[in-house]
């Protein structure tokens, strides 16, 4: 069954917490009783916005994954690069040290 317009607008205009708690109380009786099609609707439209909740948080995981992985792949390049420039400083430094030494 799909949820037509006014049904749909109906439902945001009350709140999803509150159409959940019509659904298991109740008792204000917005959405009728038993197998009337604007309580369907209202279950349909519940599981809806559980979905889109749950693809948002799923959005949201990928992004950070996505961004640690960017942060650890620039640190390592960080860390790679200033590691052969510590040993290009020793390599062209070494005739200074060999003198210190002796």
């Amino acid at each position: 069954m799909t949820i037509s317009d006014q049904n749909r607008s109906f439902f945001e205009a009350i709140g999803l917490s509150e159409i959940r708690r019509e659904l298991v109380v109740g008792s204000i009786n917005y959405l009728g009783t038993g197998t009337d099609p604007r309580r369907t609707a209202a279950r349909e439209w519940v599981s809806e916005q559980d979905a889109k909740a749950e693809r948002a948080i799923e959005e949201a995981r990928q992004l950070e994954r996505s961004r640690f992985r960017q942060i650890l792949g620039w640190t390592i390049a960080g860390v790679s690069v200033a590691a052969v420039a510590a040993l290009a400083a020793v390599i062209a430094a070494w005739p200074v040290i060999r003198q210190w030494l002796g």
